[in-house]
């Protein structure tokens, strides 16, 4: 018998790309490592992957109000 827990197999990576990403950029800024390149990647990459998790969590949300 199996269970779906209802997160796809994207959005589970999508959430924990966020978290490392999120992570990095904190323990860089905190090092003399960081520079301009870095702050534009971390832009770059944070943005899309905020908007889908928050999108995610919103389809999310408005299945379980729907049932």
């Amino acid at each position: 018998m199996s269970i779906n827990s209802g997160f796809s197999d994207q959005s589970v990576f999508g959430a924990l790309a966020l978290i490392v990403l999120l992570a990095s950029r904190k323990m860089l800024k905190a090092s003399d490592e960081w520079n301009k390149d870095i702050g534009s990647f971390f832009r770059m990459s944070i943005l899309p992957l905020t908007i889908a998790f928050i999108a995610t969590i919103s389809l999310y949300i408005m299945q379980i109000l729907g049932q």
